[in-house]
């Protein structure tokens, strides 16, 4: 939540938080996962690097193809369900008659599966950490990159959404006083 200090989260409603996280939080990874992607696939196209880089780069792959599904899974399923119940729950005069446990922990389990997997991939790229090759060190440094993007998010996820959710089920108006 650093890169978003100056924005004050307590005065948005649920809607706007999950619009903040897709069009913001979820969107910076979006972009790093993309350059990410094009810088390995520079190095692997040039066919200079050894197997091991390879296998880093397949790593990456699936890892992307993950984080790319649970966003989507996010954007198209849970923050829309997320919205109805926010706007449910202005109509009901804050009374929410749905388990909103739910969104949470299935969020909560994607993270999870994320960081896992992330630490996974840090895994391998560790083997290259003394390498000298400006090409791979960028790649590592898009790596670090993509954890701190993903490490932000899901702080964002349990530090502002996911209160404001549990606050709505619980009939409170603010949450971040």
């Amino acid at each position: 939540m650093n890169q978003y200090s100056g924005i004050n989260f307590s005065k948005l409603n649920l809607d706007q938080i999950v619009d903040f996280i897709a069009q913001q939080s979820d969107a910076e990874i979006k972009s790093t996962l993309d350059f990410t992607d094009s810088t390995f696939k520079s190095l692997v196209k040039d066919n200079h690097v050894e197997k091991k880089f390879y296998l880093l780069y397949q790593c990456f792959q699936k890892f992307k193809e993950i984080i790319e599904y649970q966003i989507r899974k996010e954007e198209l399923i849970l923050f829309p369900v997320l919205k109805n119940m926010d706007k449910q729950n202005s109509m009901d005069n804050g009374s929410v008659s749905q388990d909103l446990n739910k969104p949470i922990n299935i969020i909560s389990k994607d993270h999870e599966r994320i960081l896992r997997l992330l630490m996974t991939l840090k895994n391998h790229a560790a083997y290259f950490s003394n390498t000298s090759d400006e090409n791979i060190r960028l790649c590592l440094q898009n790596i670090e990159n993509l954890d701190n993007c993903i490490n932000e998010n899901i702080r964002f996820h349990k530090n502002v959404l996911f209160p404001k959710i549990l606050n709505m089920q619980n009939g409170q108006k603010d949450i971040l006083n």
